[in-house]
């Protein structure tokens, strides 16, 4: 990637240059791909997925996963359930403020996932990512 004073990185963020680099190992890098429609109630937006692999899988890469980026990820997924998409973490341990006040409970990157089965990773894509068989959109 050029970098330097006339030219900026097209990416969001570090982490996102460095799963790039992972996935040009294996296939073209493609960057936000395509604007894909979900619902939220009342209103449709669009969701721009970072990196879409050969087999269809999308990948989201997060150094700070927020609220409203979970909220974003499960309507995104209800309306939209044929995508498979998949967290690269910078830190997978990493505590944030649950939606429920409430309780005032800490949850990590690692447990939303767990608990609303998405598949993620920290930093490094696992191979078998790449060799999963292709998706039907």
């Amino acid at each position: 990637m050029l970098k330097g004073k006339y030219c900026k990185s097209i990416y969001q963020s570090k982490l996102e240059e460095e799963v790039a680099a992972q996935i040009l190992l294996y296939e073209k890098v493609v960057y936000e791909p395509e604007g894909i429609k979900y619902k939220k109630p009342e209103s449709t937006h669009r969701y721009y997925p970072d990196f879409r692999l050969n087999n269809g899988i999308y990948l989201e890469i997060k150094d700070i996963f927020t609220s409203k980026d979970r909220k974003k990820h499960l309507a995104f997924r209800e309306s939209n359930p044929q995508y498979d998409v998949r967290f690269v973490f910078a830190n997978v341990n990493k505590k944030t403020v649950s939606d429920n006040l409430k309780k005032n409970k800490k949850e990590t990157n690692k447990s939303w996932c767990e608990k609303h089965n998405f598949m993620y990773c920290e930093k490094t894509i696992p191979e078998s990512w790449f060799l999963e068989e292709k998706r039907l959109k």
